[in-house]
């Protein structure tokens, strides 16, 4: 059985990704989410589902601190300069950490 993605879940709700890394879009009348970043090797393929989409997240929230889960930030950082981030606590050492965000960013969102 094929699961194409992104994948709609429930109405406001979609997989996206790929068979290893599953972000979730959370899409509401005026804001949405994208749910976990992933690696960076799925940034790109990220960023194509979300202009199938037509969406552009205004914020990434990332459920825990490893690294399969945020290193693709830097990436959508710099396609969504303008989305807010937050993060569990424990994630500022892995994104302070160089091979995880290379940006100037700080882990400042982080809880």
């Amino acid at each position: 059985m094929t699961i194409p993605f992104p994948r709609m879940l429930s109405e406001h709700i979609w997989l996206l990704g790929n068979y290893y890394f599953n972000p979730f879009l959370v899409k509401g009348e005026n804001t949405s989410a994208l749910l976990e970043v992933g690696v960076s090797a799925v940034t790109d393929l990220v960023i194509e589902q979300l202009k199938e989409l037509n969406v552009s997240p205004d914020h990434f929230v990332m459920t825990h601190p490893h690294a399969d889960h945020l290193t693709g930030l830097p990436g959508l950082r710099a396609h969504y300069p303008n989305a807010g981030w937050i993060c569990a606590e424990g994630a500022p050492e892995i994104i302070s950490h160089p091979k995880a965000l290379t940006t100037s960013e700080t882990a400042a969102n982080c809880w």
